[in-house]
């Protein structure tokens, strides 16, 4: 992402930046997804156990950045390096900083450093998640459909 894992990154906002996650930072994590996926999930008829969460947050932990804004933790972004591209696996706002622009800022810094290199950055997407419109304003477009969700992409 641009960033090396043991620095905190500073992004454009005042006081919005991403640093690694700790293994102290799971249950924050774990309530994150909780109050940030449960809606979506059960629209689409996903588990919603918190076996399920915690699975989810765990696997490849390594790469997430929790989003931080004056040194709170409000989000984070799990971006995976799958070779010939970028995989965005998970990015979640508290509910309460949503609709601030703060999202969007990380992912534009996402897709800058996929530009810079040379790689595509893509994701999957839930078919009643109303996040797939900031997707497209930042230039995603959908390049699959699955029963559930819209694979999505943006090229460099």
């Amino acid at each position: 992402m641009g960033t090396s894992p043991d620095r905190t990154r500073e992004l454009a906002r005042d006081g919005v930046a991403l640093r690694p996650a700790s293994p102290d930072d799971v249950a924050f994590l774990i309530e994150l997804r909780e109050r940030t996926m449960t809606p979506h999930l059960v629209a689409a008829g996903e588990p919603v156990t918190p076996d399920e969460h915690r699975a989810r947050v765990l696997h490849d932990f390594a790469h997430i950045r929790l989003i931080l804004r004056d040194g709170r933790a409000i989000g984070m972004l799990k971006r995976v390096d799958a070779g010939d591209c970028w995989r965005l696996v998970q990015v979640q706002i508290a509910p309460e900083e949503q609709g601030r622009g703060i999202g969007a800022e990380v992912l534009r810094g996402v897709l800058d450093d996929a530009r810079r290199a040379n790689v595509p950055v893509v994701l999957s997407v839930l078919r009643k998640n109303p996040a797939r419109r900031l997707y497209e304003r930042l230039g995603f477009r959908v390049v699959a459909e699955k029963p559930g969700s819209y694979e999505m992409r943006a090229d460099p």
